[in-house]
């Protein structure tokens, strides 16, 4: 199913973005309170931290990707591996429609990372060249 052309354009834009939390920012201003199912999917993937693989908070949360926050019984956003079904068609949408190798870089590890059939590995290989200039630095919560 095509994007909401709201999601698509603040997606588009990620590429000028200077970190993750800049896209997820940028999403969040689409929806403050929390209440768009279309918008959801693409927050929670701009939302999560890459953790490094030598972390003990990965080997804690068993993934790469952590929530940005958590509390007794919460977490925010949720575990990858517990993503429902309709959040991840939302991320194989944005990787098909939006050319950016932000979008790209981002939804498609997560796709890999979520096992998305037919072939996680075809997600994983999204943008051509990382996304150095975010790599190199460290801005806050990735």
């Amino acid at each position: 199913m095509p994007l909401d052309t709201r999601i698509a354009e603040a997606l588009r834009a990620a590429d000028a973005a200077t970190s993750w939390l800049e896209v997820s920012t940028s999403l969040q201003a689409l929806d403050p309170d929390g209440e768009d199912l279309a918008v959801r999917p693409l927050y929670f993937a701009f939302s999560y931290t890459l953790l490094e693989r030598t972390s003990p908070r990965r080997d804690r949360v068993g993934e790469p990707f952590g929530s940005r926050s958590a509390g007794e019984g919460w977490r925010f956003p949720p575990e990858v591996s517990a993503i429902e079904d309709v959040d991840v068609e939302a991320w194989i949408d944005a990787f098909k429609e939006i050319d950016s190798p932000v979008v790209k870089a981002r939804v498609g590890d997560l796709l890999f990372e979520r096992r998305a059939a037919p072939r996680p590995d075809l997600y994983a290989r999204g943008p051509a060249m990382p996304c150095s200039r975010w790599s190199n630095a460290r801005i806050g919560p990735t």
